[in-house]
């Protein structure tokens, strides 16, 4: 895993809630966890990607995990198998607790303190 300063959406900002995290449950480093604590973190098989796997399912720039100052989400970079968010497939979508995110082989469970989990809409339980 490589750390940058900086990323296609600009510089990593200070703000990003504590205790975000996703985990991998399946694929190449299975069990391991990375923390969700820079506003933008790519996946991919090139080595620019903030966490990276020669791994042929993956695009270079897969996909990246965010932070947009309300609520965590998960962005797909153009690659060519998708991102899938509890099954379906996604360009962008908010984050809760608990969603498995697929990226090529590699299978992701998000992990977020309940409040930073998306918001329900109001006057939904």
């Amino acid at each position: 895993m490589e750390a940058r300063n900086e990323s296609p959406a600009g510089p990593v900002r200070a703000g990003v809630p504590a205790g975000g995290r996703i985990v991998v449950r399946q694929g190449f480093y299975e069990g391991l966890e990375l923390p969700l604590d820079a506003d933008w973190l790519v996946i991919g098989r090139g080595k620019a990607a903030h966490f990276w796997r020669a791994e042929l399912t993956l695009s270079r720039e897969h996909a990246a995990f965010g932070w947009d100052g309300s609520a965590f989400f998960v962005q797909d970079l153009g690659s060519t198998n998708g991102t899938f968010v509890n099954g379906v497939r996604e360009t962008r979508a908010a984050l809760r607790d608990g969603d498995d995110v697929q990226i090529g082989r590699l299978l992701l469970r998000v992990a977020l303190p309940p409040e930073r989990s998306m918001a329900s809409p109001e006057g939904v339980s």
